[in-house]
């Protein structure tokens, strides 16, 4: 028996609070002064969580997704416009972003009632481009940087400087999910 899209989203939607929270404590262990495998944890969670957002933003309106890649694929795309082979985020967030604009999660915000109505201040909301930003950001952390063309010192430099500025990188994204959710 099938598991139900919702069902599937709820799981989704939970796995992300669950590395927001993993984030967080690292960022809190030693007051935001990250190692360097912290650091890499923190950026590859944080990219699987907008992988995360991806996927459950397709179950959000699969046939809508299907359908465009469908027709993607009768011109002449080589996997053909099937829309399971898609992975990598950029690719599926800009096929988002030309399906609608509004093809991403967003979140209620604050509730208000006045005779027995509820309001929802919809006042964040994400775009394609910022998650394709954030997402090459975490993946330039992840990779081991190549040690060759530079001096080794000026290579070690640049590399610990990176690092030292990731944790308020990390901590920006971790709070942008947190909006976002």
């Amino acid at each position: 028996m099938a598991v139900e899209s919702h069902k599937i989203y709820q799981s989704m939607m939970l796995e992300i609070k669950i590395r927001i929270r993993a984030i967080d404590s690292c960022l809190k262990k030693n007051n935001g002064a990250l190692s360097a495998l912290d650091t890499e944890f923190c950026f590859l969670s944080s990219r699987m969580i907008i992988e995360q957002i991806c996927f459950s933003s397709i179950l959000c309106d699969k046939q809508r997704y299907e359908d465009f890649r469908r027709l993607e694929g009768e011109t002449g795309t080589k996997d053909h416009g099937n829309y399971v082979k898609d992975w990598k985020s950029p690719t599926i967030l800009k096929k988002m972003r030309d399906i609608s604009p509004h093809f991403m999660p967003r979140p209620l915000g604050e509730r208000t009632s006045t005779n027995n109505t509820h309001h929802f201040d919809h006042g964040f909301e994400t775009t394609h481009t910022e998650l394709i930003n954030m997402w090459e950001k975490c993946g330039s952390f992840l990779h081991v940087p190549k040690p060759f063309g530079e001096g080794y010192e000026s290579h070690v430099e640049k590399v610990r400087s990176k690092y030292s500025a990731a944790s308020k990188v990390i901590e920006s994204y971790s709070q942008y999910f947190k909006d976002l959710i």
